[in-house]
């Protein structure tokens, strides 16, 4: 009943942003539809391949399939929102208020969730390839493990959230952009390997290695955004917040069945990047093109 309410209420939405901008909303409605079950069919299936055939698999299926609802709406949204006003001025001055809260292609709330999706997708890629490396959790492959996993998730982190930085920002060149991949893939395989410095179990000390290894990463990439954003600096911050959400989550326990596992760092990955993904909206609102001399290092 709820998903049904809130099908309902997007549909409006959505139809009474095309007809602000002279369009008929009829198919648009049609294609907010399609694009929520889409959506939801398609997150049924990688929660189906998520869950396996444990007692909880039914929740974890309509939980991934009501993310995929969301993407739809999301795209759906996006879509409606940037849209050419063909209508009179009015409808153009109506307008203005939703084009103004877009970001490059998509809306504030779309760019904050692929944010989040992107980190986690990395973070399952994190999982996947420790599991592969290290199987068996032994203890001497530990170290391989997990740098190997940081260098991967940093690589998928690093790829799928480049393709927003350029999609989001106007005019941005690709090529200084793409710096990010390389500063994620260091930043994250530094933040792996650092926790094998530890030589004392300790809350306290994970703690601390969290915050700093969020601090190297944040510093590594805001090398990339600073010469796109006056409020770049806030990404150091953000990062080691982030690390921060990191280390709290991974105070439980953790899930060794491979399905299950592939879950907690699905979860794990969406909440350790709230508070990045507020920061890149924020930060990306205030983005521009560098020019010449910023793309290289100049001041």
């Amino acid at each position: 009943m709820l998903e049904i309410l809130a099908l309902y209420t997007l549909t409006t939405r959505i139809g009474a942003i095309v007809e602000q901008k002279g369009h008929k909303s009829g198919s648009y409605k049609l294609m907010t539809v399609a694009l929520w079950f889409g959506g939801e069919i398609f997150g049924a299936i990688i929660g189906s391949l998520m869950a396996g055939g444990g007692e909880s698999a039914q929740c974890v299926i309509y939980f991934v399939a009501l993310i995929g609802a969301g993407a739809g709406a999301g795209i759906a949204y996006a879509i409606a929102n940037n849209l050419p006003v063909v209508g009179p001025s009015l409808a153009a001055e109506t307008a203005q208020p939703a084009v103004a809260s877009s970001i490059g292609l998509f809306p504030a709330p779309l760019l904050w969730f692929l944010w989040l999706l992107t980190n986690a997708v990395a973070n399952v890629g994190w999982g996947l390839t420790f599991n592969l490396v290290n199987p068996n959790y032994q203890e001497n492959l530990l170290s391989v493990a997990n740098i190997a996993s940081g260098i991967t998730a940093g690589t998928i982190a690093g790829v799928l959230q480049w393709i927003l930085l350029f999609l989001s920002i106007r005019n941005a060149n690709r090529l200084s952009l793409a710096a990010w991949i390389p500063a994620t893939m260091i930043g994250w395989a530094i933040g792996a390997a650092a926790f094998d410095f530890i030589t004392v179990s300790s809350s306290t000390a994970y703690f601390a290695l969290s915050i700093a290894s969020g601090l190297v990463v944040g510093a590594l990439q805001w090398l990339v955004l600073r010469s796109h954003s006056r409020f770049a600096l806030w990404w150091v911050a953000a990062n080691a917040a982030d690390w921060i959400l990191i280390w709290l989550v991974n105070q439980t326990s953790w899930l060794y069945n491979l399905p299950s596992f592939i879950l907690y760092n699905f979860v794990a990955g969406l909440i350790a990047s709230i508070i990045s993904g507020i920061a890149i909206v924020f930060i990306l609102r205030n983005a521009h093109a560098p020019a010449a001399e910023e793309m290289w290092g100049g001041v």
